[in-house]
């Protein structure tokens, strides 16, 4: 019984907030100009729109959606659900950096404190780690400042990055051949599919396909809120 006042609040809700939007003065017209351009600067302020208005603009956009009939409205109106979705994928989930590694033990300072290092061994092509300084080689001393100093540093440095969330940026002091120690930053990326290592297949299409698979649950769950 609780379980179902707490459904009928939710849905009542998010009717209530449907019903105070209004989709943009002449957006349909607009969607479907004959001029290329004025189409896509529509779209592109249906979706500024539907980012602003949150799960009332998705209703709304979702009747527009199955009441129109002219397929260059509802392609560009499933684009924009898309962009959504997309959204929405990379806020949840774990995220992931795109290194092979490994740990080594060194010594940093002059008392010989052992200190241990995370060698990158190798970088997935297209992963966030591909996109920013480091290179394969590379020894990461630190993670946003903090190095380790006992073995398991590999279990330690992944499990930090795992509790983190997508689009974090990581700092990663490193230390690489015949250069003076330097920082790099990397945006982290939900990572497509459980476990990754390499070998998986080219990331560009893993997470394609990731991001289709969401948006199917996405839709269904966005429709669930319409009954």
């Amino acid at each position: 019984m609780k379980a179902d006042l707490i459904l009928l609040t939710t849905s009542f809700f998010l009717l209530s907030a449907s019903s105070l939007l209004s989709l943009p003065a002449g957006i349909t017209d607009r969607l479907s100009a004959d001029a290329f351009v004025e189409r896509e600067t529509a779209q592109a302020d249906l979706l500024k729109w539907a980012d602003k208005g949150g799960e009332g603009a998705v209703q709304q956009l979702l009747e527009l959606w199955d009441d129109n009939e002219d397929p260059e409205i509802r392609e560009r109106v499933q684009q924009v659900l898309r962009s959504l979705s997309d959204k929405d994928y990379q806020l949840e989930g774990k995220p992931y950096l795109g290194i092979s590694m490994i740990e080594e033990i060194k010594n940093l300072d002059e008392k010989g404190d052992q200190m241990i290092g995370i060698v990158v061994t190798e970088i997935l092509k297209g992963s966030p780690a591909d996109s920013s300084k480091l290179r394969a080689g590379d020894m990461i001393v630190s993670l946003n400042g903090s190095g380790w100093k006992e073995g398991g540093a590999v279990n330690l440095f992944s499990d930090s990055i795992a509790k983190m969330k997508p689009f974090s940026e990581v700092v990663l002091e490193v230390e690489r051949a015949g250069v003076e120690p330097f920082e790099v930053k990397v945006i982290l990326r939900r990572c497509p599919v459980p476990n990754l290592v390499p070998g998986m297949g080219n990331l560009e299409r893993l997470e394609a396909k990731a991001m289709e698979d969401f948006f199917g649950e996405w839709m269904t769950k966005k429709r669930s809120l319409e009954k």
